[in-house]
């Protein structure tokens, strides 16, 4: 494994990707169902708000982008 992935694992104090698999596994389902719309709706609001910045950044500095 190289070292930008062993990081990631590292920061959660986890030894291998099989492991932590099998921590994110354990964790997502013990959730309820509500617990999983919620966290449904967050994933989909931070999507919608990542793709209206990248779009906003875009039109905003576009014109300087392209001069250069």
């Amino acid at each position: 494994m190289s070292t930008e992935p062993q990081r990631y694992l590292d920061l959660m104090s986890f030894r291998s990707a099989e492991e932590a698999y099998a921590k994110v596994k354990r964790l997502a389902s013990d959730l309820s169902d509500d617990e999983h719309l919620i966290r449904s709706c967050i994933f989909d609001l931070h999507a919608a708000v990542e793709i209206e910045l990248r779009r906003i950044l875009y039109h905003t500095f576009h014109a300087q982008l392209f001069l250069t």
